[in-house]
């Protein structure tokens, strides 16, 4: 039985529709579909999830032999190659299914609460006995934000919010804010310079760099700041 430290509701429902999901099978070698090679599939929201809100996760398999289902959402790189793994990897991951046992074919959605913000991967196990049958990742990881941010009702036009520069290692200037607040703003922005590496994380705000321009989104809420040459 896996621990699950961090508090969230699940509740079995019928399946709903996600976003689309990358699959990784793990087969014996020269196997193809035709030959009962396990199948599983998960699917996650691709839009950032409000902390406390419920979403959904749902997961489809096909096997043919009694396999246990195992569905996790952990903060790490990767899946690992079990659900003992991934939870090794993550020892505060959230278990959502729980080694349910499966066979043939079948789908279900669970729906669950989280109020920790952050960026969660989805990893789905078919498992029997000490092996496992096949691994699945879901590549739109679930990305946790808060509902609010003190000032972040300003900013609402088009051209968005010009804030003052922010300066630090990386001369960070020309700092815009779209439907967030200046102060909200120049704080993700002095986060983000320092860090090194800079992080693809910023207080739940996903951060791209593309040359000397830096784009930081949270579902409706935009950054975009401009730092020195690489």
């Amino acid at each position: 039985m896996l621990r699950n430290p961090t508090t969230l509701t699940v509740a079995g429902l019928g399946i709903a529709a996600c976003a689309a999901v990358c699959l990784l099978f793990a087969s014996p070698a020269g196997a193809g579909a035709s030959a009962g090679v396990p199948r599983l599939e998960v699917h996650a929201p691709a839009d950032p999830v409000i902390a406390d809100w419920p979403f959904e996760v749902s997961s489809s398999w096909n096997t043919d032999v009694p396999s246990g289902l195992h569905v996790l959402l952990i903060q790490a790189r990767s899946c690992g190659e079990s659900a003992e793994e991934g939870m090794a990897r993550d020892p505060r991951g959230i278990v959502v299914v729980d080694g349910e046992k499966v066979t043939d074919a079948g789908s279900r959605a669970d729906e669950l609460t989280i109020t920790t913000v952050g960026e969660y991967l989805v990893c789905g196990y078919l498992q029997r006995g000490g092996a496992t049958d096949a691994v699945v990742v879901s590549p739109p990881r679930v990305l946790i934000m808060t509902g609010s941010g003190g000032d972040d009702a300003q900013g609402t036009g088009r051209r968005g919010t010009r804030c003052r520069r922010v300066g630090g290692p990386r001369r960070i200037s020309r700092v815009r804010a779209y439907r967030v607040g200046c102060r909200t703003a120049r704080g993700v922005a002095r986060r983000w310079g320092r860090g090194d590496p800079a992080p693809r994380v910023v207080f739940a705000y996903m951060c791209r760099r593309r040359a000397r321009l830096v784009t930081c989104r949270a579902y409706e809420r935009k950054i975009v700041f401009r730092v020195r040459p690489a």
